[in-house]
């Protein structure tokens, strides 16, 4: 007990010493005034309709609203977010909604502290200011190697850069959530999936999401960095190649290494773009349609796409691979099934359990006794917050008995914020009869 305290101490020390805190900023949407609290402590002696603190140096704090109309019940909320989930302090805004006479905190926003450097070279991150145009009701997904490493990013299984870059942004996009995949230029280097990226604050609004691609050894992890409303201010880092979304045809099924090949031959002509990014007036805005995987009719796709980066480089190395592309695609044509909203949906505007508290249960689930305790635990954390399906699958997956595993599952549905990627939490059940119960408790 005595190492942990003195390592709390130390790492508080540390914190303090490099200077690195956060901020948190309330504010109301509907400009009702009230007091903000944090950890206990009265932080503003007059009621404002937004109230920021900085220089936080914990991750989380307990937050608690009195409004200064009495009328109004106070609101508190535990375990409010100060990092990124990583220990890292950033700058966080919430929002506080009223529905009747009953306040909500929901997430609004989270960024770096100002100065914050995006890799070794301190590249300085550039907030730009954002015209509202008619595209405001759409999102955008930005993905950065914090290494520099050259990658091409994958959305829905749609390659979106035929040339690798080490920052790329795409525009236009009109679903909550993304499928991204990141497959690496270095071919020593493992690809990285990850399913529901979130492109909208809890709310179903659409935001400017950023994320940051990790590397330590060979192991990779893309994690939130930033998301904003849109039409405001926008992170941008130097070097970032900017496409437009475009509704494809078909999408590629998966990142086949034939289609990847040549488009890595073409990279390096395609390197001093982000190495001359140091400048201010950054070639950013690159026009580029999606590259799909309906078979091309005769010109590659591929060629079209990188046409307007260097076209020359391109046009050799990618003809020979689209006659092959029908036959990579062809057995890929999997339909997801759409599965109804749940009757008694609790978290259609909210943000899935943090990070801590989740493997907070983890542990506890591990180190219980009987898979009955197991599932007490799962059941609890699933009752007081809500979860996404991978997290539904994690914590099932730590319980042996099918018939448990399906208890869990059935409590989790109306808790689950992506609950049409449901049907995934099928592998879980190895019986037909829990198959069947499953199946019909999703009405697939």
């Amino acid at each position: 007990m005595k190492h942990i305290f003195i390592s709390c101490l130390v790492y508080c020390f540390a914190i303090i010493a490099s200077g690195q805190t956060g901020s948190i900023t309330v504010f109301s949407a509907d400009k009702d005034p009230f007091f903000l609290y944090l950890n206990g402590e009265q932080r503003n002696m007059r009621p404002d309709t937004e109230v920021k603190v900085s220089g936080l140096n914990q991750s989380f704090y307990q937050v608690k609203l009195v409004f200064a109309n009495q009328s109004f019940p106070a609101i508190s909320k535990s375990n409010l977010a100060v990092s990124d989930g990583e220990d890292n302090l950033m700058d966080a805004m919430y929002k506080v909604t009223r529905s009747g006479n009953t306040h909500r905190i929901k997430f609004y926003s989270i960024n770096p502290p100002k100065g914050t450097a995006v890799d070794k070279d301190d590249k300085a991150i550039v907030a730009t200011d954002v015209k509202v145009t008619e595209d405001q009701a759409t999102g955008s997904i930005q993905v950065f190697s914090e290494a520099g490493d050259n990658f091409f990013l994958y959305l829905n299984g749609v390659q979106m850069n035929t040339v690798a870059q080490s920052s790329v942004r795409v525009e236009g996009l009109t679903e909550l959530y993304y499928q991204v995949r990141v497959v690496y230029a270095d071919r020593k280097f493992s690809a990285i999936s990850k399913n529901t990226v979130s492109v909208s604050d809890g709310d179903d609004v659409l935001m400017d999401a950023t994320y940051k691609i990790t590397r330590s050894d060979q192991s990779s992890k893309l994690r939130f960095y930033a998301m904003n409303p849109t039409g405001r201010r926008r992170l941008s880092i130097p070097g970032t190649v900017v496409y437009r979304w475009q509704e494809p045809g078909k999408a590629i099924a998966d990142a086949k290494p034939q289609l990847e090949k040549p488009v890595v031959k073409s990279e390096t002509a395609a390197k001093p773009v982000v190495e001359a990014s140091s400048k201010p007036a950054v070639k950013e805005e690159l026009p580029a349609k999606p590259l799909a995987k309906e078979p091309a009719k005769d010109k590659p796709a591929l060629a079209k796409n990188d046409n307007k980066q260097k076209a020359e480089p391109a046009k050799q190395p990618v003809k020979p691979q689209v006659k092959d592309q029908p036959k990579a695609g062809a057995p890929a044509a999997k339909v997801n099934p759409v599965i109804s909203e749940p009757e008694d949906w609790a978290c259609a505007n909210e943000w899935p359990v943090w990070k801590t508290e989740f493997s907070d249960a983890k542990k506890n689930m591990e180190q219980a006794k009987t898979d009955k305790d197991k599932l007490a635990i799962a059941q609890k954390l699933v009752s007081n917050n809500c979860v996404n399906t991978d997290q539904v699958i994690e914590l099932a997956s730590l319980i042996g008995k099918e018939e448990l595993r399906l208890e869990l599952v059935r409590k989790a549905f109306s808790r689950t914020i992506d609950y049409r990627n449901y049907h995934r939490a099928l592998n879980l059940f190895q019986k037909d009869a829990s198959k069947q119960a499953f199946r019909a408790m999703i009405k697939w």
